[in-house]
Formats: C-alpha cells, sequence, structure tokens
C-alpha cells in the first residue's frame, strides 16, 4: 500500500453538514463531509451500482444515503449501515492544514474500480465449538447475518436453511433485466460461505416448525431437525396476490424468485399481450426490461395517477412517465 497525501480542496469549500465529491490524483476520486468540526473521506461511490454518494443524502448521525437505491455508509468507518450494499467502502484519514483539506489514501484505492472494501473477517467458524446460529431464509439479510457475525468475530457453527435452491441473492437485480441465472445475483458462491465464512448452506428445504423451548428447528417434512443456540428469522416478504377470482391462472405471476424470472422470461415474447399490475420499481422496472422484445402491447394498471407516485411524488412520477411510456 502507497499512502499519499493531498490537499483536495479549500476549508472553506465544505461547511458543516456539507458533502463534496473531490479528486485524488489523476483519475480517483472521494467523497468529503463535514460533521460539526470534524472532516471525514471515503470512496466516493456506492458499491451496489456505482452511484455517486455525493449525489446522496448526508444525515446528522453521519450516514450517507446512497441516491439511487437507499444503501446507507458510515462516514466515520465506511462500514454498511443499511442494505442493498453488498460491500462496505473505503474510509480515510482526513484534517485541515492551512485553510486545505488534506485527505491521506492510497490512490489506487479511491478508483470506481476499487469502490469495495473487503470485510475484515475475525473468524471463519470453529466446528464443534457448541455454539451455533441457525438462519432461516436465503436473500440479502441472511447474508449479511453471516458477514456481520464473522466480522465481530463469532466462532461458532452457522447453519442456513433456505428453500430456494441456490446461495443467497440480490433480488434488487431480478427485475431490472429478468436475469435467471442465479449464479450472476449470489452475493458470494456456496463454496465462499463454506469456506471463507464458515457456513452450512442447506438449500431446497421448507422448514415446518420451531420449538423455542427446546431450540430445535424441524424441516424437510419432518424428517430432519437441527438445534440452535440463536435463531435468524430472515424469510423475506412474499408477494401480495389479488384477492379475485383468476389470480392462480398458469399465466398470472408473482415476481420475487429466480423460478418467477424464468417463468416470466419465458411468458414475455414478441407478439404477447403483458399486463403489469402495480406501477413502482418492480413493475416499472419490468417494463423497461422486456420493452424490445416486441410485445404486442405492455398496459401498466396502479392506484396512483402516475408510475412512482406514492414514493417519489407527483411531479416526478408525472416525468418518469414521460420517458416510460
Amino acid at each position: 500500500m502507497s499512502l499519499k497525501t493531498i490537499a483536495v480542496c479549500n476549508e472553506s469549500e465544505l461547511q458543516d453538514g456539507q458533502m463534496k465529491q473531490v479528486d485524488f490524483e489523476g483519475e480517483g476520486k472521494l467523497v468529503l463531509y463535514r460533521l460539526n468540526d470534524t472532516i471525514h473521506a471515503t470512496s466516493a461511490f456506492c458499491t451496489h451500482y456505482g452511484a455517486p454518494l455525493a449525489k446522496g443524502v448526508l444525515t446528522a448521525d453521519g450516514r450517507v444515503v446512497c441516491p439511487w437505491h437507499g444503501a446507507c455508509f458510515n462516514v466515520c468507518t465506511g462500514d454498511i449501515e443499511d442494505a442493498p450494499a453488498p460491500a462496505a467502502i473505503h474510509s480515510f484519514k482526513a484534517g485541515v492544514v492551512d485553510g486545505k483539506i488534506i485527505v491521506t489514501a492510497d490512490p489506487s484505492l479511491t478508483l470506481k474500480s476499487n469502490m469495495s472494501r473487503s470485510p475484515k473477517l475475525l473468524s471463519t467458524g470453529v466446528a464443534g465449538s457448541g455454539r451455533s446460529v441457525v438462519i432461516i431464509g436465503g436473500g440479502s439479510a441472511t447474508f449479511h447475518a453471516i458477514e456481520s457475525l464473522r466480522e465481530h468475530g463469532y466462532s461458532g457453527n452457522i447453519t442456513v436453511l433456505s428453500q430456494e435452491a441456490h446461495p443467497p441473492i440480490d433480488r434488487t437485480k431480478l427485475s431490472k433485466a429478468l436475469i435467471t441465472d442465479s449464479s450472476k445475483l449470489e452475493w458470494r458462491t456456496a463454496a465462499d460461505l463454506k469456506i471463507k465464512y464458515g457456513t452450512t448452506l442447506r438449500t431446497g428445504v421448507a422448514v415446518t416448525s420451531v420449538d423455542t423451548s427446546s431450540k430445535f428447528v424441524v424441516f424437510d417434512g419432518g424428517k430432519e431437525s437441527i438445534s440452535y443456540e440463536t435463531l435468524i428469522l430472515a424469510m423475506g416478504g412474499t408477494p401480495r396476490r389479488l384477492p379475485i377470482p383468476g389470480s392462480d391462472l398458469e399465466n398470472v405471476y408473482t415476481f420475487r424468485s429466480i423460478e418467477d424470472s424464468k417463468r416470466v422470461d419465458a411468458a414475455a415474447q414478441e407478439g404477447k399481450r403483458m399486463v403489469v399490475i402495480g406501477s413502482s420499481f418492480i413493475g416499472m422496472e419490468l417494463v423497461v426490461a422486456v420493452a424490445k422484445r416486441g410485445l404486442a402491447s405492455i398496459d401498466v394498471i396502479g392506484m396512483d395517477e402516475h408510475p412512482f407516485q406514492n414514493v417519489l411524488g407527483k411531479e416526478v412520477g408525472q416525468g418518469l412517465q414521460k420517458v416510460v411510456m
């Protein structure tokens, strides 16, 4: 690691409660934050999709919120504060000298290609330690629970029970491109979870009951059970179905899993007519994903006057409707 200390801007350019993106030697970029009299510096891009963090929101308690999907990072440490960020960002030493804000950093870590900070795992698990965590679920909450446990030194056994047939995935990417290959969405491969995180992954199993008094989880139709010291429930949500006749027909789909994506992908072919019920992020992302497939028609049905109106407001929704429609 080759550290360099560089003056990146005048102190007067950054007021209390503000953040500012600055250049750092060549193509490097970082973001400065001022909270009271303290200057902080981090990587400039969100590790989820690479959004510029300087266009997000700086909170009074020292978090920066990504402008695209709401991922949060601690500006003091770079640690993840909220999903869907898959990795932490780098933090750098910053201060003020002679009216200039100076930052000490490895220039390579200020490049967008190196925006993610690898986790510092204090433990990879110790088999047979007698301590055990069982996690029910197979999404991002499951993965982040695993990583957080190991980052904080938990050395006991971790077992994941997932109804899905693959390791935990980033579901937010499913609707953006109708992805049908789970390996393109996995937070970590099954091998990484086993070797680097000391985690036993049981896929394709359904939990049927939990005995909280004896601390046992029963699964696989009652054929198997596993004991736990701590149980984490991370099953996520369930898509709502329309409470009307016909909602269970073969060509009516909900959207949450890889299997759902495969079904929609197979059905949304040239010449077909598609109706999307729901006009917020998932529904509208699906519309964009199939827009160039030559469908006979795509109709969106929503409860609001404009897409995204409930979350982004009428004016923004109206503007996006003009672009998408």
